[in-house]
């Protein structure tokens, strides 16, 4: 997070052919943001102040990117966005100028670990399974 600030939750994913739903809690259980995307709404709930560099009704985004086949998420990108990947590291740039990166670890989705970067937010994004926590 920009200011060298680091934040840690816990989020629970439900997904079927109809909707997307998705709980963010904290390490101690109190429940940040619920977000649920269904027929292409994203309704969010958000219980507590979330940091303005942080939306959530990004994630479904996210995870699309991180784990869709690569010629499907083009499909979605605007015109002047540039889409690459090079082993298990996807590059999205825009104008020449890099959007965000992410680098999947492990097997084929589920990946085990993903590194979100969007050096735009200073964000730097860490995503593990609960099994692989310290």
């Amino acid at each position: 997070m920009p200011g060298g600030r680091e934040e840690i939750l816990v989020a629970s994913l439900e997904n079927d052919a109809d909707h997307m739903s998705i709980v963010a809690s904290s390490p101690m259980g109190q429940t940040l943001f619920t977000l649920q995307l269904r027929q292409g709404t994203v309704t969010l709930d958000a219980r507590v102040p979330l940091p303005k560099e942080f939306d959530p009704r990004l994630l479904p985004a996210l995870i699309q990117f991180a784990n869709w086949p690569l010629d499907d998420v083009r499909q979605g990108l605007e015109v002047d966005a540039h889409l690459q990947e090079e082993n298990q590291v996807r590059t999205l740039s825009r104008k020449g100028r890099t959007v965000l990166t992410l680098r999947r670890e492990g097997p084929a989705p589920p990946y085990r670990r993903i590194i979100l970067e969007i050096p735009s937010a200073s964000i730097r994004a860490v995503i593990t399974t609960l099994e692989d926590q310290p």
